[in-house]
């Protein structure tokens, strides 16, 4: 039957427990759990939702069995599931029905398999059944309060996982029940209780797992926090377009990967990773600002490749600027040759912009028709990032250009911005004014994802290039 709920199944305990087979059984002995605690806890094996399951009824503090627990086959394919609640079920506490007897000692396991196995060796052994960060505060007033001398003595599982859980259940177990003596088990080998019983080799597997027992402290909250924080490294910054970090430069560019754009970064190593604040966190630095996806294509993806793959050699600072110099004289004509020089020195600076606290803006000037917007766009096509706008381009998208992709500003017509004052030309003109050196800022108020005014800054730091019949005004 399918979806079949824990009350269907607590009818058929004597059932499944009368079909458990010797196979499995031998299983579980082999798990440390004996013949007895097997009979006594009534364990079964049976069908649940068409499939074969070991079947662990839990009792309630009284002995009645209230719950039930699956756990798959032990040749069963490791896709399924290890443990099941079934349907209607919630957590339990294994081992409540123990705690009756007021024992000196409790042993709190992390597994249902160990809990039985501690049992079997005499120990009042307790466990959740759904996981070990499942352990309610309702579950420590079960444990009796007396005067008595009492031990509560945990012993989780020896990986990343277990070791967080018990440093989370002595810390709550100190605040509820000062009255309990903590004690720690820290298994030599074996990743869990059953494992450790497998490989022990000692006459008295009891005597020799209690005699592994210390107290312990609980670190309080803050002193936990301290540690953590003493534990962590500081993170420096970086921006999501280019950069130096430590001894290798890099840059940020977008690629297609499976049909989809995402953004990249490459570094002068020949390295490459998803620009992700995860990625950046493995190098020790963290981004100061959210990823762009860029649609143009800055850097054609073949030779990407073959760069990464060390198939193509890098030209010398020298070769670069004199192939821009070629270019530019292909295309545009200067009274004076060394404009020629420093237009093509200017672009390379763009590539590296970021090293310097601040850079230069190019100005152009010239007659009508002289060819000004030609090299504006022949400046915005070999810059980093490079952008050809105008005092019509719109505001928002000229400073998320700069704040997010680092982007070179091949600004026309710029005499224009100062003679109409919209929206557009101011945000501009603020761009220009403050966006030559490191470390000034443009604010803006906008909405978050709640509906609520924050101010945000936005870097207007990057290169940019102007031209124009007439000067600049006296502030820029």
């Amino acid at each position: 039957m399918k979806n079949e709920t824990v009350s269907d199944l607590l009818p058929k305990i004597e059932a499944f427990h009368a079909a458990l087979t010797p196979d499995v059984r031998r299983y579980l002995n082999g798990r440390g759990i004996s013949d007895a605690v097997i009979d006594r806890r009534k364990i079964g094996q049976g069908q649940y939702n068409g499939r074969e399951k070991i079947i662990f009824p839990i009792t309630d503090k009284n002995g009645g069995i209230q719950q039930v627990v699956l756990r798959r086959l032990p040749d069963a394919p490791a896709k399924e599931k290890r443990y099941i609640l079934p349907k209607n079920s919630k957590a339990a506490l294994l081992g409540a029905d123990l705690l009756s007897a007021d024992p000196d000692d409790i042993l709190i396991v992390e597994g249902i398999c160990d809990a039985l196995a501690g049992e079997s060796l005499g120990i009042c052994t307790i466990s959740g059944t759904a996981g070990v960060n499942t352990f309610p505060d309702e579950w420590f007033d079960l444990i009796p309060k007396t005067p008595k001398r009492r031990r509560l003595i945990n012993c989780f599982d020896m990986d990343e996982e277990g070791r967080k859980g018990m440093e989370k259940h002595l810390l709550r177990a100190s605040q509820l029940r000062p009255d309990l003596e903590l004690w720690i088990i820290e298994l030599p080998v074996g990743k869990d209780l059953s494992e450790y019983l497998e490989q022990c080799t000692a006459p008295d597997r009891k005597e020799a797992l209690l005699a592994l027992a210390r107290p312990d402290t609980p670190v309080s909250s803050r002193d936990r926090d301290l540690q953590a924080l003493a534990s962590e490294i500081s993170l420096s910054t970086c921006t999501p377009n280019q950069g130096v970090c430590g001894a290798w430069g890099f840059y940020v560019v977008t690629l297609r990967n499976e049909g989809e754009l995402k953004p990249y970064v490459i570094t002068s190593e020949r390295e490459f990773f998803h620009c992700r604040p995860e990625e950046w966190l493995k190098h020790g630095y963290h981004l100061d600002r959210e990823v762009s996806i860029d649609g143009q294509c800055r850097w054609e993806q073949r030779q990407l490749v073959q760069f990464l793959k060390g198939e193509i050699e890098t030209l010398s600072l020298t070769d670069v600027i004199h192939l821009i110099q070629e270019k530019i004289a292909q295309y545009i004509e200067f009274q004076d040759s060394r404009c020629i020089s420093i237009i093509a020195v200017w672009i390379v600076m763009t590539y590296f912009y970021r090293l310097f606290p601040a850079v230069a803006y190019l100005h152009l000037t010239g007659l009508k028709h002289s060819g000004k917007t030609k090299a504006m766009q022949l400046v915005a096509l070999l810059a980093f990032n490079g952008e050809l706008v105008t005092s019509s381009s719109s505001a928002a998208s000229i400073t998320r250009m700069v704040h997010s992709g680092g982007a070179t500003l091949g600004v026309d017509e710029a005499e224009a911005l100062w003679n109409v004052r919209d929206e557009s030309s101011s945000a501009l003109q603020d761009i220009l004014r403050s966006g030559y050196k490191k470390g000034i800022f443009v604010t803006k108020c906008e909405k978050d994802a709640r509906g609520n005014q924050v101010v945000i800054r936005l870097d207007p730091y990057s290169p940019k290039a102007l031209s124009g019949i007439r000067g600049l005004e006296d502030a820029l």
